[in-house]
C-alpha cells in the first residue's frame, strides 16, 4: 500500500508543479481532499481530488492554460473543483462537497500544499452543511434510482460513491463522522444493526460477488432507506 500512495503522490506533487510554473502567485489555495488528503487510497479505485482557488478570471485564455495540464496523460484520473478568489469568498456559490473540504482543513484532517493570506477558512460559515446535506441527499437519491435502471450495464464505481455520499449524510445526522469508505461501512453497519448488504470498493474491484448479487445488495439499500425518514431528508 506504501507503494501505491508513493504513486498517488508522485503524480499529485507533479500536477502541483505544473500548476504553480503556469500560475505562480495567481493560485491561492491548493488543497488534495479525498481519500489521498487523508492518505487512505483503495489501488485501482481512488482517483485523486484537489480543491483550487485562483487569483484571477477564468477566461478563455485561463482555459487554455489550465487545460494544458489538466490534460496531461496522468495514470490517476485527477479531478478539480477550481473557484475563483471571489466566488470562493461568496457564501451562496460553494457546493456541499467544497464546504466538508473546508470544514476538514479547518480541522486538520486535509493539509492545504499552497493557501495564501488572501484565503480565509475561518471567515466561512460551515453551519450550512446540514442545509446542503438536505439537497445533496435528494440530488444523490434521484441520482442513485436512475443508475440503477441500466443493470446489467451499471457505472458500479459511480454507484457505490453515491450510495456512500448518502450513508455519510444520513451518519452525520445521526451524530457519527465519517470520512473514506471504510470508517462509513463500519459506522453504518454500527448505527443500523439490522441493515448488513454494503457493497464495498473491493467487492467490485475483486468481483468477490457476482454483479446480480451486488446489484441486489444496491436495490436492498435503496429500500431499506425508503422506509426510514431518511428518505424524506
Amino acid at each position: 500500500m506504501a507503494k501505491e500512495i508513493d504513486k498517488y503522490i508522485k503524480i499529485e506533487k507533479d500536477f502541483f508543479s505544473s500548476l504553480k510554473n503556469e500560475f505562480g502567485a495567481n493560485l491561492l489555495l491548493y488543497c488534495v481532499i479525498g481519500g489521498l488528503g487523508r492518505k487512505e487510497i483503495i489501488s485501482g479505485w481512488s482517483d485523486i481530488d484537489i480543491l483550487l482557488v485562483f487569483n484571477c478570471q477564468f477566461n478563455d485564455d485561463f482555459y487554455v492554460r489550465f487545460k494544458k495540464i489538466a490534460h496531461k496523460k496522468y495514470s490517476i484520473k485527477i479531478g478539480c473543483t477550481f473557484y475563483t478568489l471571489d466566488e470562493f469568498k461568496n457564501t451562496s456559490y460553494k457546493d456541499a462537497k467544497t464546504l466538508h473540504a473546508i470544514s476538514l482543513i479547518r480541522d486538520g484532517v486535509y493539509s492545504p500544499r499552497e493557501i495564501d493570506s488572501k484565503i480565509q477558512l475561518t471567515n466561512i460559515d460551515i453551519s450550512l452543511i446540514p442545509n446542503y446535506d438536505l439537497t445533496n441527499f435528494a440530488d444523490s437519491l434521484h441520482e442513485f434510482k436512475r443508475e440503477l435502471i441500466y443493470y446489467p450495464d451499471l457505472n458500479e464505481k459511480k454507484i457505490v460513491k453515491i450510495q456512500y455520499r448518502m450513508m455519510k449524510i444520513i451518519l452525520r445526522r445521526t451524530g457519527f463522522m465519517a470520512y473514506g469508505y471504510e470508517d462509513t461501512s463500519t459506522n453504518f453497519a454500527y448505527a443500523f444493526p439490522k441493515f448488513k448488504k454494503i457493497v464495498t470498493p473491493e467487492m467490485v474491484i475483486g468481483n468477490a460477488i457476482t454483479l446480480k448479487q451486488r446489484y441486489n445488495f444496491y436495490l436492498a439499500f435503496l429500500n431499506y432507506i425508503k422506509k426510514t425518514k431518511y428518505a424524506r431528508i
